[in-house]
């Protein structure tokens, strides 16, 4: 029953992974922008400068310890890592949004969209994967959601 869904969950991740890298490099190319250099934009992108590199890294990370070990990714840890992860995604990229739609009209404009966009994108990828951890997850694993039921059989 877990296999076509760990199938699933590893294609779902090597994705995220890759859409956090081309938001991360669009970020990266973004910031010598003379909007940036000259703090017409400063809170947004930086807010989220910080949040996407240190997602990113754990994404890449997931993705290949998910294809090296084979349960990595279907705990409780990774439902709980998916689902911040992609409230922050979703939540420093939409205020760039807003900010970019708002203020910027020049040579660097789709970068401005490109990147949060993407971050978006992600952010949603992740709260699936989260979702089909919790609906798949195997029982061993899913047990400790529920301290209640480690305590019985303790005693």
């Amino acid at each position: 029953m877990t296999f076509p869904f760990r199938i699933i969950n590893w294609i779902l991740m090597i994705a995220i992974a890759i859409v956090e890298i081309l938001a991360l490099t669009f970020l990266i190319l973004l910031l010598p922008s003379h909007c940036i250099k000259g703090q017409e934009y400063g809170i947004s992108v930086y807010i989220y400068a910080d949040v996407l590199p240190g997602i990113t890294v754990q994404s890449v990370v997931f993705a290949i310890l998910r294809f090296i070990c084979r349960t990595v990714g279907l705990d409780p840890i990774a439902v709980v890592y998916n689902l911040v992860s992609g409230c922050l995604c979703i939540c420093t990229a939409i205020p760039m949004i807003v900010t970019a739609a708002e203020h910027c009209h020049n040579e660097y404009e789709y970068m401005f969209f490109t990147s949060p966009l993407l971050g978006v994108v992600a952010g949603l990828l992740h709260i699936i994967v989260a979702v089909i951890c919790l609906k798949y997850m195997p029982l061993k694993e899913a047990r400790y959601l529920n301290p209640k039921s480690c305590r019985k059989e303790k005693t």
